[in-house]
């Protein structure tokens, strides 16, 4: 039984996205998908920018001077924010399936949901 090689850690990651693409790519197979590679890069990318984005939000205060003098958010946090909403894109554009793990916690999340109900409907 032959397996496919892990796809080569671009350059330029940070260790955010290196951690990413590593944990991916040891579970994932992404032989003969580019376009997918090309995806999880960005989203390693993306990554660190959100990493970058969270220091400096935290060592800045919350609400800062808007350019008519009103107060805003800090610039970093939105930015974080719309980040993280297209680092969910990019996840879902890799079209990953669940691991046994999610499988099992849903399942199990839905049979203690049921209990629950049942009891709810049923006791007095």
């Amino acid at each position: 039984m032959t397996t496919n090689p892990k796809p080569r850690m671009p350059r330029g990651l940070g260790d955010e996205g290196k951690k990413l693409w590593k944990d991916l790519t040891e579970v994932f197979d992404f032989t003969d998908e580019p376009a997918k590679l090309r995806v999880l890069f960005d989203a390693c990318k993306l990554a660190d920018t959100i990493k970058r984005l969270d220091d400096e939000a935290a060592s800045a205060p919350l609400v800062v001077q808007g350019s008519t003098g009103q107060p805003v958010i800090h610039p970093c946090v939105s930015q974080a924010q719309s980040a993280r909403g297209l680092m969910a894109t990019l996840m879902g554009k890799l079209g990953l399936p669940e691991t046994d793990q999610e499988t099992e916690l849903k399942r199990q999340k839905r049979t203690d949901s049921a209990k629950s109900a049942a009891k709810a409907r049923w006791s007095m």
